[in-house]
């Protein structure tokens, strides 16, 4: 209709409108005639049912099973305002498309074919559906028909597991053939009647042009020049194609909706032109990429000699360098002084440890652990570390027997606990007295400086795995990930080039052994000649000790979570003169949260994001922030739908040897700035999951060409127009809480046993979905984040006998805060839980909770009368008020309930302790964690004696025991 108006207005434009309007009428009764002859025809019902077939309710296709994993949506709707973009085809590319076409190949389906395919990679999807203009065959009548001119024909295209783009062009030919024979019928202005209510759903989105010889202005007296609204009046895009080389190239273009930023268009495009050379190649040469593969990454092609050398090296390098700093500058051990431990340590180990079986180590942040955690490194002993504090009997058991663990090494603190795992012990401790009795114990052991390890023996004991990290697994049960020793080595080696390139990296330890983030903590330092202050206390368990940790100038560096960010710099930043580096992982990183750290630490200070899952070794991404206004900038390059509610710190580029890319489920790698999986290759990928080869096989995958091992990390990722990666959230459903990885299914198992235990295990109509919430806080710190557990059934929560038998099963750290009964169960179109919908639901529950919690009376009356009996309820300082606990709740608090019901969690405890110690009154968090009414715990804390704050002395200057090893 758009080309007949054409026809008309230009005709009435002229000087003889009354014979316009005759031949005009002329037209349009002649294809009207030609329309009618040929929907009687025979020709009209084999080309529709040849549609019919495709299409129809008879279709073989089952549509149910066309998956599309981020779609681009439904565009109608919006104004069809359009922009060009073209494609840069360089020398080669046209060269190579040059000699495609003359050795017979069709360059039309070759671009199609790669517009199909772009498509599906953005897509993440297995079919799309093509437009395109075919008339090649047509009389010239037809062509200038009513259907030639607004209904091109619609060509399904599918990929499936294995199959190439070149594997898409070979069989598309048949396709575009019998579409061509049949494109007479026009199915797109038959679409309502023939296609299945299945197929309505897949809306097409791109079209492909095709203009062969040198660009005409007409062809069979029709306008060829498409219009820019025309080109996307139907579509998201139509692709133009000007062929023939008539000016010695190929010339490629788009006009896109004003949907997408212009740089994803241009990508989108620029991605259609590799894809289509890359298929011409393969196509021309017949020759897969496998006759010539690359070599995979594994531990004996990397230059990375095993992490023992390097740490063996560093011990020989720094001799006389603090390794150790205990309490103040004047109580140092040195590395000369921890080697001797080590050996000694490693001769006990040596006879105790007969069989090449991993070891146990209950990790307290002391000198002895680390020693000891060190020289295993050396002698390549693997290592399973755990926290002792914080990790359930009833999943040390579980990780004993999963990593078939032969030995426990630990210190006399967790002397109760170890005799319960039912392993051979081996207890250290660290013995410092005076000079003349360290000098008896070097000249003891000086001629024997470690040299019962060599370089060569640690190399050729490198098979054992380093370490073996459980985290989070999806079947409820935790998952042993092996690192191996080059892969640890490759990891230091490169966080010490990008954290301590000049200087030493000095940093406190306070961040827990089983928690991969605290390799940082320990290997940076040594492999840079810098020390350790280990603190036995984690800050979050008292944050008093943050003012004497920060006001250390000799620190450097120091390596903690977001969460642990926001403390650091709320209460203890502010005197310090010297510039600070600060790596941040486990979780995302808001911009807020770097803007406000930026601001308080001193000129020269650096953030450093550092991204990478347990399985990538601690670390193989990073982002770099020294000015305020930087991440600022550089986020801004993401569109907006892309973000996550609050700004997050980019994750950067690759550290060291790693690689990282974006990919769809098939792993294709998508254009910049699309979303799709981030996948991380090189010498820093795990060993695999241990005795799980079916995970292994699953998530550490070849590339579709068998060049390169990669691991799928489950993140949802973009990399952006200045190649900087962005993660955005999760595939899936596995969430990090405060740095800790959790797969829903662990905890969900773990109620299920709890309440089997209570007799309720009957039931096999229980719902239960664990999800994460993020609740923001004001004032620019980051959001903080809980835990709920939605049900369809209620849940006895509030028995203590229920939450103490829960924490026996998963870390506190990993219990709900909020409880939600949600009925009826949300289900979504595939059977499934409608996750979006829970979330919602749990996070409304939660606001109304907190309303009723938290009201404000009106009534003044009942505002005094409820004030008067808090005051009887209660015996409290006259300080401790409101306006005291505004910084945790800035509306009014109810003492009448329990700090949980509160919405509290541990990051409001922290702050809460923290203000508290401040007045002098001391309370653990555990407390708080409790069902108890939070008036009712206040008063215990404030009648107890009150003492002084607590400083790093009074945690450091305990009696250290006269043992050195055992």
């Amino acid at each position: 209709m758009a080309i007949l108006q054409s026809h008309l207005i230009k005709e009435l434009e002229q000087e003889n409108p009354d014979s316009a309007i005759k031949q005009t009428e002329s037209f349009l009764l002649s294809n009207a005639e030609e329309e009618q002859n040929y929907e009687y025809s025979r020709r009209f019902e084999r080309d529709a049912a040849y549609w019919q077939g495709i299409f129809g309710e008879t279709s073989p296709t089952d549509v149910r099973k066309i998956s599309r994993r981020y779609p681009i949506g439904d565009y109608r709707g919006a104004e069809p305002r359009s922009m060009r973009i073209e494609a840069a085809v360089s020398q080669s590319q046209n060269e190579i498309l040059f000699r495609f076409e003359n050795s017979g190949g069709s360059i039309f389906r070759l671009f199609f074919t790669a517009v199909a395919y772009t498509q599906m990679v953005i897509e993440d999807s297995n079919c799309v559906l093509l437009q395109a203009p075919i008339g090649n065959r047509w009389s010239r009548e037809e062509k200038q028909t009513i259907s030639m001119g607004v209904a091109p024909v619609l060509v399904p295209v599918f990929r499936q597991d294995g199959q190439t783009a070149a594997d898409c062009y070979q069989i598309l030919q048949k396709h575009l053939q019998k579409a061509l024979i049949h494109s007479r019928y026009a199915p797109a202005t038959r679409w309502g009647e023939l296609a299945s209510p299945g197929w309505k759903q897949i809306i097409p989105v791109f079209g492909v042009s095709y203009q062969t010889g040198k660009f005409q202005k007409t062809s069979s007296y029709t306008e060829t020049i498409i219009e820019h609204r025309q080109a996307v009046e139907s579509l998201f895009a139509t692709i133009h194609l000007h062929d023939r080389f008539a000016d010695g190239y190929l010339a490629i273009e788009a006009d896109f909706r004003r949907i997408w930023s212009p740089e994803q268009c241009h990508a989108f495009l620029q991605t259609v032109l590799n894809y289509a050379v890359d298929i011409a190649v393969e196509v021309m040469t017949q020759e897969h990429t496998d006759h010539h593969p690359k070599e995979h990454y594994t531990s004996d092609e990397c230059s990375a000699e095993p992490i023992g050398v390097h740490l063996l090296k560093a011990f020989e390098c720094y001799t006389d360098n603090a390794l150790f700093r205990l309490n103040g500058e004047n109580s140092t051990l040195t590395y000369h002084e921890g080697l001797q431990w080590m050996h000694r340590f490693s001769m006990r180990l040596h006879d105790m440890h007969t069989e090449n079986k991993p070891v146990l180590i209950l990790g307290r942040r002391t000198p002895e652990t680390v020693l000891a955690y060190l020289a295993c490194l050396i002698k390549n002993v693997t290592v399973v570390p755990v926290c002792p504090t914080t990790t359930p009997t009833e999943r040390l058991l579980t990780i004993i027997r999963n990593s078939g663990a032969s030995l426990c090494i630990y210190t006399e603190a967790e002397q109760n606990l170890a005799e319960t795992l039912n392993l051979p012990l081996l207890r250290i401790s660290l013995h410092k007295g005076d000079s003349a009795q360290k000098r008896i114990i070097q000249e003891q052991i000086a001629s024997t400086l470690y040299s019962s390890t060599s370089y060569s023996e640690i190399q050729h004991t490198s098979c054992n795995p380093a370490y073996i990290l459980y985290t989070s697994g999806s079947t409820g049960e935790p998952k042993g990930i092996a690192i191996s020793s080059v892969a640890l080595a490759n990891y230091a080696l490169a966080a010490k080039a990008a954290y301590a390139a000049e200087i030493p990296f000095n940093t406190p330890l306070f961040t827990s052994f089983g928690f991969d983030l605290t390799q940082t903590a320990i290997l940076v330092p040594v492999l840079s000649g810098g020390f350790i202050q280990p603190h036995e206390q984690d800050i979050r368990d008292n944050p008093e000790l943050l003012h004497t940790l920060l006001t250390d100038e000799s620190l450097t560096g120091v390596k903690c979570t977001p969460s642990h960010l926001s403390l650091l710099i709320e209460h203890g930043i502010s005197t310090r003169q010297h510039p600070l580096t600060f790596v941040v992982g486990g979780e995302n990183l808001p911009a807020s949260l770097v803007n406000k750290a930026l601001d308080c630490l001193p000129s020269g200070s650096e953030i450093i994001n550092e991204y990478g899952p347990t399985e990538a070794t601690v670390g193989c991404c990073i982002y770099s922030v020294n000015s305020i206004y930087s991440i600022n900038n550089d986020s801004a390059s993401i569109e907006e739908e892309k973000n996550a509610p609050a700004l997050i710190t980019p994750i950067g580029t690759a550290l060291g040897k790693a690689e990282i890319s974006i990919r769809d489920r098939w792993g294709q790698i998508m254009p910049r700035g699309f979303r799709g999986e981030i996948w991380i290759s090189g010498p820093v990928l795990a060993d695999g999951y241990l005795n799980d080869s079916v995970q292994t096989e699953a998530k550490f995958v070849f590339s579709a060409d068998k060049q390169c091992r990669w691991y799928r990390t489950g993140d949802l990722g973009v990399q952006d127009e200045q190649g900087i990666f962005h993660c955005i959230g999760r595939i899936d459903d596995e969430f990090k809480v405060r740095g800790h990885r959790i797969h829903p299914v662990e905890i969900e198992k773990a109620v299920e046993d709890v309440l089997a235990q209570f007799g309720q295990s009957e039931d096999h109509n229980r719902q239960l979905k664990a999800l994460k919430l993020v609740i923001d806080e004001a004032a620019g710190i980051a959001g903080y984040e809980t835990i709920a557990l939605c049900s369809n059934q209620p849940i006895p929560h509030e028995s203590h006998q229920f939450q103490n038998k829960l924490k026996e099963k998963i870390a506190e750290s990993w219990l709900p805060n909020l409880y939600c009964t949600v009925q009826p169960w949300p289900i979504n179109a595939n059977g499934k839980v409608d996750i979006a919908l829970l979330t919602s639901v749990a996070e409304t529950y939660r606001r109304s909770f907190i309303d009723v919690a938290q009201c404000v009376l009106t009534d003044k009356q009942a505002a005094d009368k409820k004030t008067q009996q808090q005051a009887e309820n209660y015996n409290l300082p006259l300080w401790l008020d409101e306006e005291f606990l505004r910084p945790v709740w800035p509306q009014s608090v109810d003492l009448t309930v329990s700090f949980l019901e509160l919405g509290g969690d541990s990051i409001k405890a922290i702050r809460l302790v923290a203000l508290l110690a401040k007045r002098g009154v001391k309370l653990e968090i555990k407390e708080l964690l409790t069902l108890t009414a939070l008036g009712a715990v206040l008063e215990a804390a404030c009648a107890e004696q009150p003492v002084g704050c607590t400083t790093d002395a009074a945690v450091l200057e305990k009696p250290l025991k006269s043992e050195d090893v055992s």
